[in-house]
């Protein structure tokens, strides 16, 4: 039998509001290609995430919310999927412009070492 608690004692935990996550976060992206005529594989990581930009990860149990999407025909699955083909070719036209705009970002962060401002 419990023993009642002073009133100045007692516990009250609130209940915590429902939380609604219809937006998927990607939060990790694996790409594979040994070569071009073998065969490549995605690895995408995810997890819920709220209209509001809030990352669900975990759920009322503390139970890991991540979900994983695997492709191990990339190559094939391209073919047949025009979205992830897209997808993948744009990645590869982005790359020329990444490289330059990080070096340009490199020899910026150089001078400024090199050229303090007082």
């Amino acid at each position: 039998m419990g023993i009642p608690l002073k009133e100045t004692e007692v516990a009250v935990i609130p209940t915590k509001s429902e939380v609604v996550a219809p937006v998927m976060w990607i939060n990790q992206i694996l790409i594979r290609c040994p070569g071009p005529d073998l065969e490549g594989s995605v690895v995408m990581e995810y997890v819920p995430m709220t209209t509001d930009k809030k990352i669900v990860a975990r759920g009322p149990n503390q139970e890991d919310l991540t979900k994983t999407l695997r492709v191990d025909t990339l190559y094939a699955d391209m073919a047949q999927c025009p979205e992830l083909y897209t997808a993948f070719m744009a990645i590869l036209a982005a790359v020329p412009a990444l490289q330059t705009y990080l070096e340009a970002k490199a020899a910026a962060a150089a001078a400024a070492q090199e050229n303090p401002t007082p």
